[in-house]
């Protein structure tokens, strides 16, 4: 199995990143040697985007540093929390992420939705999602791969008032 076919339009660009070009199962590399496993582990740990692995019950399961500094935590503290709780409260927060966790069991990939977390210190974040699902052999969904990227200061410099009246605590 083709562990990037799942990011349709971006594996021909990705597999060359990862695999030095080489036409090989990206999933070989986790078998691979220990010096390219870890320069694989490197790849995820250290980039610059934010990436989660999930359980299909919303429990993280994986986040890179990248992951954990937008959310003010450390790697460590978000194992094994629920992805719904590090959103916001309100529609574009928590609302939202609760009907793209149910779109995303129904086997439907997440694509640039736009919501907004919650930091650690309280502090909210906007950032665009996409998600995409690993499933057995059987296709039954058995994780959830996601990427994040923070958009709050194209969020704030395009529409500062509405992001205001958004991002506001729910009375």
């Amino acid at each position: 199995m083709d562990t990037l076919a799942g990011v349709g339009k971006l594996a021909p660009v990705l597999r060359p990143a990862v695999t030095g070009g080489d036409d090989i199962d990206c999933a070989d590399l986790l078998m691979a040697e220990p010096e390219q496993s870890a320069r694989y582990r490197d790849l995820f740990d250290d980039a610059p985007f934010a990436y989660f692995t999930a359980a299909p019950s919303g429990i993280i399961t994986g986040a890179n540093r990248k992951a954990a500094t937008l959310l003010g935590r450390t790697p460590t503290e978000l194992l094994g929390s629920l992805v719904l709780d590090h959103y916001a409260d309100g529609p574009h927060g928590r609302s939202r992420a609760e009907l793209l966790l149910e779109r995303f069991r129904e086997g439907e990939p997440i694509e640039d939705e736009e919501l907004v977390t919650c930091r650690a210190d309280g502090g909210t974040v906007w950032v665009r999602l996409s998600v995409i699902a690993a499933t057995d052999e059987a296709g039954r969904i058995v994780e959830s791969r996601s990427i994040v990227v923070d958009i709050t200061d194209l969020r704030t410099s395009v529409r500062p008032e509405r992001w205001r009246r958004v991002t506001a605590p729910q009375r």
